[in-house]
């Protein structure tokens, strides 16, 4: 369960942005659109929110800091000394160019059978990580500093600090195991760490997200067809939820082929990561006579195809209780489709274990009736060219205000400043 993301000096972020999932007191809000924690703080959590604002305002480069920070937690124990790591300062200020980028994170995770609120942050620049940390705040206790590191420039070294209460096993082995670019909770977990495999799990199972990142979109779709795969009926069951007149699927193993367009370094890495097959689905529609007639992904509609592939990231993480993160999620759908993914979440019978979903999205017809003003993140850039993000929550909009009609007309700002020119 995410319950907050802060990023600084990352892209077009240069000062450090936060949003959260944490309700505000509204009874509504709690009844309606959030889920108990089990803990005391926070006590609710949002099924769901959705950031708004212009293009190029760094709606994705929010996306990109919490995606970049899961894969450094999940891979970066497994890269080499020497290897970059993936973070980008701000680059339109000289005070940042050389500063390091931050990343923090606060979760809810089960822990030695009890519900616990772990924070983990780190710092980094290309080269090395300067800090890092890790907060614990288990059911009816007190915060604990589970471990934390910090680069010494002076004397060339980290200063460690390690709670050997909770952090226990070869503790100075995992320490100088831990590479300059590598994460110490990526390594420690990778040498047999167990009590750090509770926050490490979260990065693991708790969080999925759907880019246009050529490498993840193929990853999406060949989960996906694994997913049509083992539970059919389910995917046609929600294909038909939203208006899709598809009656059966069919999945067929086939050479993997590749557009013109893909460059040759993308298709290189597809291979190696997903193999030289790839698995097709094909559509069943009933035809005028009775029978079913089957359609591959180019004679079906843009709309479908991405209805498919959202499909199965969407079925696993309600199972499973994840974090959804979606960029773009609007793309080739139609609104009330984009609805109905949006319920799903909200439900409590389509969501029993408190999956999340945060989505960027240009598409205002979601803000009439289908959002609370708690829900909905606004991201613009201020006159130094710098992402600034804000809860709607801020601009205390009534409690039956027309969201959408008060976003287009500027009340709340995040909108494009559009002039008139020669083109």
């Amino acid at each position: 369960m995410l319950v907050e993301f802060s990023v600084g000096n990352f892209l077009s972020i240069k000062d450090r942005q936060t949003i959260s999932m944490v309700p505000g007191a509204s009874r509504d809000v709690r009844d309606k659109f959030s889920f108990l924690t089990g803990l005391k703080h926070p006590s609710h959590l949002l099924r769901a929110i959705a950031v708004f604002g212009p293009n190029a305002a760094g709606k994705t480069s929010l996306l990109m800091g919490l995606v970049r920070m899961a894969n450094f937690v999940l891979d970066s124990a497994k890269e080499q000394e020497g290897d970059e790591i993936d973070v980008v300062p701000f680059k339109l200020s000289r005070e940042t160019r050389e500063q390091p980028s931050e990343f923090e994170i606060t979760f809810i995770q089960d822990h030695d059978e009890k519900k616990t609120r772990f924070q983990y942050g780190f710092s980094a620049t290309r080269e090395k990580v300067i800090e890092e940390w890790l907060f614990a705040t288990p059911e009816g206790g007190r915060s604990q500093r589970w471990f934390q590191r910090a680069w010494n420039a002076e004397d060339g070294e980290y200063q460690w600090y390690i709670n050997s209460t909770h952090v226990k096993g070869e503790r100075e082995t995992w320490k100088k195991a831990t590479r300059d670019n590598a994460s110490f909770l990526s390594t420690a977990v990778q040498l047999k760490a167990d009590s750090l495999r509770a926050p490490y799990s979260w990065f693991r199972n708790g969080f999925r997200a759907i880019s246009n990142n050529p490498m993840r979109s193929v990853k999406v779709s060949v989960f996906s067809a694994n997913k049509c795969e083992k539970e059919k009926t389910k995917i046609v069951d929600f294909m038909k939820s939203i208006d899709l007149s598809i009656h059966d699927i069919k999945i067929v193993e086939e050479e993997r082929k590749f557009h013109g367009s893909v460059p040759e370094e993308v298709r290189n890495n597809i291979i190696k990561s997903f193999g030289d097959k790839e698995k097709k689905v094909f559509f069943g529609h009933v035809d005028n006579e009775g029978e079913v007639q089957y359609f591959h992904e180019g004679e079906e509609s843009s709309g479908t195809i991405a209805a498919i592939n959202f499909s199965g990231p969407l079925l696993d993480v309600l199972d499973k209780g994840r974090t959804l993160v979606v960029d773009e999620i609007q793309n080739s759908l139609h609104p009330l489709a984009l609805r109905r993914f949006i319920e799903m979440f909200i439900d409590d019978k389509s969501n029993p274990h408190g999956a999340q979903l945060i989505f960027i999205t240009h598409d205002t017809f979601i803000l009439k009736n289908y959002l609370h003003r708690d829900q909905v993140w606004l991201i613009e850039r201020n006159e130094r060219q710098e992402t600034i993000v804000r809860p709607l929550s801020d601009y205390k909009p009534r409690e039956n205000e027309a969201l959408d009609k008060g976003y287009l007309e500027g009340r709340y700002g995040a909108l494009p400043f559009i002039t008139a020119g020669d083109i």
